[in-house]
């Protein structure tokens, strides 16, 4: 019951915070955030998917953090990175029921991938099915802003929470900047990437926290110890 409640309090705690920028989060700390994560399992992630593609939730904050305590979560999984540029490549080649097999193999597996949904978007709208396309723009987004609202990226107390490192980088696309320089840093015994970025004349230094992925790393790494 005591579990419950509170991943009510903290899922409506979220939500509000990603309506309008939490000023407590921006001007405090978003660790408190992890005893909320602490709190989920693979189940939430199962059954939030279900009421996200109904369009029943919007909670994708909530979606992608569940989807780490499942067992198909692998941050650095190299195998994704082969089928992000074979849809880019069948797109460009106009090849578009190639490019929605593969992306539909990824997202059957990880329906959080962030580029997966806009290579789904660009597709569709080029074969001009504009509700599907709008439909995985809407998931885009929604993902984009889970990690946006989680923080302000200005300090490690912060710093946008993220799952994998590809979303780091889908983020700075998404703000229109480029990066220049990255590096890690540990504190307050979380893990954190500082990225230098720039957009046009303007540098900015944005930290994201990437300690879920380093845990799941650790964890496999522990598991295959003796293999």
């Amino acid at each position: 019951m005591k579990k419950g409640f509170i991943l009510i309090v903290f899922t409506l705690f979220f939500t509000c915070s990603t309506a309008k920028k939490n000023k407590e989060i921006d001007s405090g700390s978003n660790y408190i955030l992890f005893d909320y994560i602490n709190l989920l399992d693979g189940k939430n992630y199962y059954s939030l998917l279900d009421s996200i593609k109904n369009g029943k939730s919007e909670d994708f904050f909530t979606l992608r953090m569940a989807y780490t305590k499942t067992k198909i979560y692998d941050p650095y999984d190299n195998k994704i990175d082969g089928l992000r540029k074979q849809i880019e490549f069948n797109i460009e080649e106009k090849n578009f029921n190639k490019a929605l097999k593969i992306a539909k193999e990824i997202l059957g597996k990880r329906y959080i991938d962030i580029r997966t949904h806009l290579y789904c978007s660009n597709i569709y709208s080029q074969i001009g099915d504009s509700v599907k396309s709008n439909y995985h723009n809407g998931i885009y987004n929604g993902l984009l802003n889970s990690i946006y609202f989680s923080g302000d990226g200005k300090s490690p107390k912060t710093a946008f929470i993220v799952i994998e490192i590809s979303e780091e980088y889908d983020l700075l696309n998404w703000l229109n900047l480029t990066q220049s320089e990255q590096y890690l840093t540990i504190k307050d015994g979380y893990s954190f990437d500082i990225i230098k970025a720039f957009n046009e004349n303007r540098e900015t230094e944005l930290f994201f926290n990437i300690e879920l992925a380093l845990k799941r790393f650790s964890e496999e790494m522990n598991l295959h110890k003796y293999d």
